[in-house]
């Protein structure tokens, strides 16, 4: 299995969430899917800009989430017969 992290600025969340709910039947199907999804400043319950001192602009990173694929490797037995591992 492959999980990648990916930090986004989501600025339309009612997009972000039509996204996720088209994605989903997309990833089940291939056998992936959504494993988490962070709003940032809920998670951490501060305020990054004053605990970190960095400048928030529409270039920060406010949500975190991770999406995961299985991996499948095909190979050919002897017989010509392909196997399937996952």
């Amino acid at each position: 299995m492959i999980e990648i992290l990916v930090g986004l600025n989501v600025t339309d969340e009612q997009g972000y969430r039509n996204y996720r709910d088209k994605m989903k039947p997309l990833l089940n199907k291939m056998g992936g899917g959504f494993r988490y999804d962070f709003i940032i400043s809920e998670e951490c319950n501060l305020d990054i800009s004053e605990r970190f001192k960095v400048k928030m602009d529409k270039n920060t990173i406010n949500r975190l989430f991770i999406i995961f694929f299985l991996i499948r490797i095909f190979k050919t037995n002897s017989l010509n017969i392909k196997i399937i591992y996952i």
